[in-house]
């Protein structure tokens, strides 16, 4: 068994092909692809962890793409999810607004918008939600909500399907570009990568 970090699928959404530039023409497309390349990359006895905005459009219809993914399905809820009992009728195990986890010795925290930071980015999203304080203890901080804009930021790692070729993604995937771009960071004097 595995675990997997995701977010931001949006499926069922047509704006967020060319919002986000998307390589699809249709809807129908990205959701299928999509829904092949978790699939590829995930095994039925894994579990993901999906960090928000899991699909746009009647509720009724999420059911659907909860059941064509495999894995072992848990949510953190985005701005764009139904609430909590809504996505777990869709088929989500667990539903949470943020929660830290365990992954192979590391606490890591799961949350749909990052947390402010020197940069003034303070992100608010459904019916007046505004992102959590920080735990006070945890080694890993993970995100979706801000999709193609940046991978690393203020200390958090943005796990959105924009970023990392439309799939899941591992711990050791996420500790990779942690360690890229610590190398980065100190062998160009802060400067980071520009995301």
């Amino acid at each position: 068994m595995r675990t997997f970090f995701t977010s931001d699928h949006h499926f069922g959404h047509a704006n967020i092909i060319d919002y986000c530039g998307r390589p699809y023409a249709s809807v129908a497309e990205m959701n299928a692809d999509l829904t092949q390349r978790w699939n590829e990359t995930v095994a039925a006895d894994d579990v993901v962890w999906h960090l928000g905005d899991f699909a746009m459009g009647d509720p009724a219809d999420w059911r659907g793409h909860v059941a064509g993914l495999n894995g072992r399905l848990r949510l953190v809820l985005g701005n764009h999810d139904g609430a909590a009992e809504v996505m777990r009728e869709a088929g989500f195990r667990d539903v949470y607004e943020n929660v830290v986890i365990d992954v192979d010795g590391y606490n890591v925290w799961l949350n749909h918008f990052p947390t402010a930071g020197p940069d003034g980015l303070d992100y608010r999203g459904r019916r007046g939600y505004v992102r959590p304080a920080a735990p006070s203890a945890y080694d890993i901080a993970l995100c979706g909500h801000v999709h193609r804009k940046w991978t690393l930021r203020n200390g958090i790692l943005n796990v959105g399907v924009d970023r990392w070729s439309y799939r899941p993604i591992e711990l050791d995937d996420i500790l990779t570009e942690i360690r890229d771009h610590a190398k980065t960071a100190s062998n160009n004097v802060g400067v980071g990568r520009a995301h």
